[in-house]
C-alpha cells in the first residue's frame, strides 16, 4: 500500500495535509485544554494502574495500558499525544486501505478525507483519561484488519486481527458481539475449513482464558467467582425503567427477591409521587443512586454499613443476585421491557447523549479524594485547574446526534431504495452492515447509549454512506457508458440507416 500512496501524487498529498492539519489541531487544542479531563471512571483507571491491579468493577485492559504508559512518562501531555496519534493512525489506515482495496472514487476519497479534518472529536475524548480513545482506536484496526482479510488470506492477518480482538475485550466489553463480526468475516472467505477454525478458535480461546482469570482474580479478593462485576447491575438498573409503568408486585415475588423488590417498589412508588420519571437516555442512573434500591441492598449487606474501604467486593457480591432479579422483572414483564427501554433505546441510538463530552468536568472534580493517585501517575498534579469555554464544547458535540442521524437516513435510502439495483457489489458491504446491526442490536438492548460508546459506529456509518456512493455513481455511469456505446455501435448506425431509407 506504501506504493499506491508514494506513486500517486494526490494520495501522498493527502497524507501529508492530514499529518499536518491534525498536529496544527491539537496544537491549538493544547492551548485551549492544557490540563486532561476526568470522569467517575477515571479514579477506577487510575488506582488500579498504580496498583498494577489484575481485576475491578471495569474491565482492566485500559488501566494496563495507563501502567504501562508510565513506565515511561508522567506527562499528562504526552498521555494526549498518545492517544490522540493512536486514534489519527487507525483512522488514516483504514481511509487508505479503503482507498486501495476497494478503489472508491471522489464521494469516499474527499468526503471522508474532510470527516477527517474538520472532526473535533478525536481531540476532546483524547483529552479523557478513560477507554474510549485507546477502545476506539484498536476498533478501526481490527475492521480494518478485516477489510484486508476479505481477499488477502495471509494467516499473519488472521493471527493479528484474533489477538486485536481479545485485547478489545480486555478495554470494554462493548467487544462482546465482535466475534459475530470476525466470522461474518472469515466463513465468506477462500480459506480452507481447518484454517477458518484456526482463525475462529485464536480469539476465542484467548477471551476464554481472560474469562477464567478475572474469575479467579475476583475470587481471590471477593469470595465471588464473578466476571463482568458490573454485569448484574446493569441488566436490573435497565431492567428498572419499564417498572415506572406497571404496578410491581410485592405479593407474588419469589423468597430471595423480596427485599430487593420492596426496595425497588418503595423507589419507583416515590418516583411517581413527585411525577419524576426517568428513561434510558439517563444511562445507569438506578446504578449509581445514593437512595435507589441496589445502593441501599449493598449497605445493608455490609457488617458495617458506613465501610467504603472495599466497595469492589460489595459489588462482586451484590451482583448475581441483581442479574438473578433483572432477569426475573424481564421474563415476567416482556413486552413493558421491549417497549420502555428497548425501543425507547432505539430512538435513542441515533441521537446519543453528549454526556461527559457535553462539557469539561476537571474544574467540578474534588481533586482532593484523587489527588495522590494523580500525583502517582502523573507526578505533581495541579488543583486550580482554568475552566476553558464548556458552553463551545457543548455545542460542538450537539452536532455529532444530527450527523449520525443523517447519514443513518441516507443509508437507509441508499441500501433498501437505490443499493439492490446494483448488480456490482463490492465485499465491504456485507462486513460494514454486520458490524452496524449488531452494533444496534448490542446497544439498545444491554449497553447505555451515549455518544463515545458510539464513535466506531460514526466513523463506520460516515464511511459506509460515502462507500455507497461511489458504487451507486459508478453502477449509473457503467449504465450510461453501454447505452452510448450500443447507439454509437456500427450495428445501431446501421440499423438508424437501414430505418431512415424506408
Amino acid at each position: 500500500m506504501s506504493s499506491f500512496i508514494n506513486n500517486e501524487k494526490s494520495n501522498a498529498t493527502i497524507l501529508l495535509s492530514i499529518l499536518l492539519i491534525s498536529t496544527l489541531k491539537a496544537i491549538i487544542f493544547k492551548r485551549f485544554y492544557p490540563d486532561l479531563d476526568f470522569t467517575s471512571d477515571t479514579a477506577f483507571y487510575v488506582s488500579a494502574a498504580i496498583k498494577n491491579s489484575s481485576c475491578g468493577i471495569w474491565p482492566i485492559g485500559y488501566a494496563k495500558f495507563l501502567w504501562l504508559f508510565h513506565q515511561f512518562s508522567s506527562s499528562e501531555t504526552a498521555l494526549f499525544v498518545v492517544q490522540y496519534a493512536l486514534l489519527e493512525f487507525s483512522v488514516i489506515l483504514f481511509y487508505f486501505s479503503c482507498l486501495y482495496l476497494f478503489r472508491t472514487t471522489r464521494y469516499f476519497k474527499w468526503g471522508f478525507f474532510l470527516f477527517m479534518m474538520v472532526n473535533p472529536l478525536f481531540l476532546f475524548i483524547s483529552n479523557y483519561v478513560i477507554a474510549d480513545a485507546l477502545f476506539t482506536s484498536l476498533t478501526i484496526i481490527w475492521v480494518t484488519t478485516l477489510i484486508w482479510m476479505i481477499d488477502n488470506h495471509k494467516n499473519a492477518l488472521y493471527i493479528l486481527q484474533g489477538l486485536i480482538l481479545s485485547i478489545l475485550f480486555t478495554i470494554r466489553y462493548n467487544a462482546v458481539f465482535y466475534p459475530i463480526v470476525m466470522i461474518a468475516a472469515i466463513l465468506p472467505g477462500k480459506l480452507n475449513l481447518y484454517k477458518k477454525a484456526i482463525s475462529i478458535l485464536i480469539p476465542v480461546l484467548l477471551i476464554t482464558a481472560f474469562i477464567n482469570f478475572t474469575q479467579s482474580q475476583t475470587y481471590k479478593q471477593t469470595g465471588k467467582s464473578v466476571f463482568a462485576v458490573f454485569g448484574g447491575w446493569q441488566l436490573l438498573n435497565n431492567a428498572m425503567y419499564m417498572l415506572q409503568y406497571n404496578n410491581t408486585d410485592t405479593i407474588n415475588t419469589p423468597r430471595e427477591f423480596r427485599q430487593i423488590n420492596l426496595l425497588t417498589f418503595n423507589y419507583i412508588d416515590s418516583l411517581q409521587k413527585a411525577q419524576t420519571y426517568l428513561s434510558p437516555k439517563n444511562g445507569s442512573v438506578f446504578m449509581w443512586h445514593t437512595d435507589g434500591p441496589l445502593k441501599q441492598l449493598m449497605r445493608s449487606s455490609r457488617n458495617n454499613p458506613s465501610d467504603t474501604s472495599n466497595p469492589f467486593k460489595t459489588w462482586a457480591i451484590m451482583t448475581k443476585q441483581y442479574q438473578r432479579y433483572g432477569q426475573y422483572l424481564i421474563k415476567k414483564y416482556p413486552l413493558d421491557f421491549l417497549h420502555h427501554y428497548v425501543f425507547e433505546n432505539a430512538l435513542i441510538y441515533f441521537f446519543p447523549s453528549p454526556e461527559v463530552l457535553q462539557t469539561y468536568l476537571r474544574p467540578g472534580t474534588d481533586m482532593n479524594t484523587v489527588n495522590n493517585e494523580l500525583s502517582s501517575l502523573f507526578g505533581n498534579v495541579r488543583t486550580t485547574i482554568k475552566s476553558p469555554d464548556t458552553k463551545l464544547q457543548g455545542d460542538i458535540m450537539s452536532f455529532f446526534p444530527w450527523i449520525i442521524i443523517a447519514a443513518h437516513l441516507i443509508l437507509i435510502v441508499q441500501i433498501f431504495w437505490i443499493y439492490p439495483k446494483v448488480e456490482k457489489r463490492t465485499k465491504f458491504t456485507y462486513l460494514f452492515s454486520v458490524f452496524l446491526l449488531t452494533n444496534f442490536l448490542f446497544s439498545i438492548f444491554a449497553s447505555p447509549i451515549v455518544l463515545r460508546y458510539q464513535i466506531p459506529m460514526i466513523i463506520i456509518v460516515i464511511a459506509f454512506t460515502l462507500m455507497l456512493a461511489d458504487e451507486i455513481t459508478i453502477h449509473h455511469t457503467r449504465i450510461i457508458t453501454n447505452i452510448t456505446d450500443d447507439f454509437e455501435s456500427p450495428n445501431s448506425v446501421q440499423k438508424r440507416v437501414l430505418m431512415v431509407r424506408n
